[in-house]
């Protein structure tokens, strides 16, 4: 499984700022886009479900009627609307090259379990940090996220993570009807003490590097000069932005930590010799418990770990602790299954619902869109983690041969990141995990 997050991210800046009111394509060229969409709907995804492609085709032919006036930007994001209809979160219509081409606030909203925070901004607005989003003109936030997960495929939360690809563009905004202005918005936030507070907010389309909501958690741009960062010194878990696999044993005696960003390999960091040094320094350290931090695995390839997954319950005699997130994602809940299944009564499962179902399409392929600058990754093979994929015909070759079976990976405890726990630099998953080994007996 190809990682979501890198095929999302491909080509964030590849494509020069489009005006968003005026129609730059063609006729001929709209058409064309609308015949590759329709192809996609009826006979490409896999995703669908009978009722879901109705749906689509109906937006489509909605599109078609209006596309001399819809503007590229507008006409973009309807196609989006037409692939979130598959209600899967590997299908979408690729966000990153439109963030390239559209205009930004200089603020970060994260999102997290009770509402999108400032985790940093540029100098000019820094006395917004800490504040969450109440409203963008006169539309409340929560039409507003209603808006976003219109755009995208999957769990509400997992929707949610691409929240600020929308939110923080006035120019987005504007091509949805949620602004008045392409080139600004008023932005009302609440301060931690209740106060609340509106700014008109220029969007400006000077390359900002960071796309993703794990970047801001990673607070990525905070060395830049210009930015202010929300948290000064983070858990450990948000430190070293740029580091996809992290361990440590002095978190707690008897606890080996390991942090999984990611499914595949990094530079520097083959995820084959990470993990046969990870088992090597278990064999040697002997700790007692285990705790696996996979909130911000957005997938690769679930083959790259299975055995080590496997293999983790015969190396660790206490408890494995894992934390997931709503950025847990594809072949990173493919690793968490093939641990669960391998010692259900010992790992315990801690933080917030993982960012997709037990069952979903993935395998995605990018089918570029004519004239578009962008492109629909298409997901063409089946995961079955409730049934180890026995009742269908269209699985993933390695889930059939290697099978996942598990009631759920929910989490047992419940632990999420809350604004109050950002804002104070703290780390609810590993308070419980602590306050769980303080207590000792059963877990």
């Amino acid at each position: 499984m190809r990682s979501l997050v890198r095929l999302v991210l491909a080509g964030v800046a590849a494509t020069a700022l489009h005006a968003e009111g005026a129609v730059a394509q063609t006729t001929d060229a709209r058409q064309e886009t609308l015949a590759v969409m329709r192809s996609i709907v009826t006979e490409e995804e896999k995703a669908f479900t009978d009722a879901g492609r109705a749906r689509a085709l109906a937006l489509l032919d909605s599109v078609s009627a209006r596309s001399a006036s819809l503007s590229d930007l507008a006409f973009e994001l309807q196609l989006s609307r037409v692939v979130a209809l598959a209600d899967n979160g590997h299908s979408l219509l690729r966000p990153a090259p439109r963030m390239g081409r559209t205009n930004r606030v200089g603020l970060r909203l994260l999102p997290l379990s009770d509402g999108l925070l400032v985790a940093y901004a540029t100098r000019d607005l820094a006395d917004l940090l800490g504040a969450t989003l109440v409203s963008i003109g006169e539309v409340p936030v929560e039409r507003l996220l209603a808006e976003n997960r219109a755009l995208f495929g999957g769990t509400a939360a997992w929707r949610d993570q691409f929240a600020p690809y929308l939110l923080e563009s006035p120019e987005q905004l504007h091509a949805l009807g949620l602004a008045g202005s392409p080139a600004e918005a008023v932005y009302r936030f609440r301060r931690p003490d209740g106060t609340l507070v509106s700014r008109t907010l220029r969007g400006e389309t000077r390359g900002w590097e960071v796309a993703r909501s794990v970047d801001a958690v990673f607070f990525a741009d905070a060395g830049r000069p210009g930015w202010r960062t929300l948290v000064s010194n983070p858990p450990w878990a948000l430190r070293e932005a740029g580091v996809a696999f992290r361990r440590t044993t002095a978190w707690a005696p008897g606890v080996f930590v390991f942090q999984m960003r990611q499914n595949h390999d990094a530079p520097g960091q083959a995820i084959a010799a990470v993990l046969d040094s990870i088992t090597a320094e278990i064999e040697s350290a002997r700790p007692q418990h285990f705790v696996l931090d996979m909130r911000f695995n957005g997938g690769g390839d679930l083959n790259l770990t299975r055995r080590f997954m496997q293999a983790l319950p015969g190396l660790v005699p206490g408890r494995i602790f894992v934390l997931t997130g709503p950025m847990t994602f594809s072949a990173g809940i493919s690793s968490i299954g093939y641990l669960m299944q391998a010692a259900p009564d010992r790992v315990t499962i801690v933080g917030e619902p993982a960012g997709d179902r037990l069952v979903f399409f993935a395998e995605s392929r990018m089918r570029p869109l004519p004239g578009t600058g962008t492109g629909v990754l298409v997901s063409r093979e089946r995961h079955d983690y409730e049934g180890g994929c026995a009742a269908f015909t269209d699985c993933h070759g390695p889930v059939v041969r290697n099978p996942i079976r598990v009631r759920s990976l929910d989490p047992q405890i419940q632990a999420p990141w809350t604004l109050a726990a950002f804002r104070a630099g703290r780390d609810p998953a590993m308070e419980v995990v602590q306050a769980l080994l303080a207590r000792g007996g059963p877990m």
